[in-house]
């Protein structure tokens, strides 16, 4: 399960679904990998400032007593210390090690190419996994002809129009990719316009409503479609 560049005949992986797999892999297989899984699944780095651990300062009546309960207490935070510095020594070393992981095992090798041709690719995606993650978000609906932008919009709107359930594929992904190619769509145009301009589509097509549906599961999009046709 790789992400790729969907196009006419081609179809991949929702991105969600690669998306999770990814966080699953990191924190089953990495030190403190739940710190590296959470922060791709949100998106930020997670802040470990937080969680830093704060020397106590011991009370007593005496001198003596107060010396007595602060060497146990310091002895408490220099291990607190230790444990703390190597969750953040982790999670810096981690980056590196995801976006290999990403870079090499789930992405297919058009998409690498089009990853590597960003014009900031050395600066700011090599070696952020997080930042590499966004970028394949970007261009994993982009149509590969990128120069001409006027052409994408219809692009993707006509994958929209014409998306259907693949062989082998089950409801569930199949509809992952439907409201995401519905995300997509709404991205450029506007979530208003998309849905004025699908409702304007299928109203004025009586035969296009009856094709896109059965192409889909039943699912809330689905339905969605459905409200939009008959509504008045």
């Amino acid at each position: 399960m790789k992400f790729g560049v969907n196009t006419a005949s081609t179809n991949y992986a929702p991105y969600a679904d690669v998306h999770e797999k990814i966080a699953t892999y990191v924190q089953k297989n990495y030190d403190y990998g739940h710190d590296i899984a959470k922060s791709i699944l949100t998106g930020q780095l997670i802040d470990l400032s937080a969680k830093k651990p704060t020397r106590t300062l011991a009370t007593g009546d005496t001198k003596a007593a107060r010396d007595l309960i602060q060497s146990g207490l310091d002895i408490e935070f220099s291990t607190q210390m230790s444990a703390h510095v190597k969750r953040e020594q982790s999670l810096q070393s981690n980056l590196p090690k995801a976006f290999a992981y990403v870079m090499n095992d789930c992405c297919t090798d058009g998409l690498k190419t089009r990853l590597i041709a960003i014009p900031t690719y050395e600066s700011t995606v090599r070696d952020n996994p997080l930042a590499l993650l966004t970028a394949i978000k970007r261009c994993v609906h982009e149509n590969a002809c990128t120069q001409y932008p006027p052409v994408t919009i219809s692009t993707h709107w006509d994958r929209l129009l014409k998306l259907k359930q693949a062989k082998d594929e089950d409801p569930s992904s199949c509809t992952k990719r439907f409201e995401q190619q519905l995300e997509t769509v709404k991205g450029y145009m506007g979530s208003t316009f998309t849905m004025a301009l699908l409702s304007r589509c299928l109203n004025t097509r009586p035969t296009l409503i009856s094709m896109t549906l059965a192409r889909l599961p039943l699912c809330s999009t689905h339905m969605l479609l459905m409200s939009t046709h008959t509504r008045p």
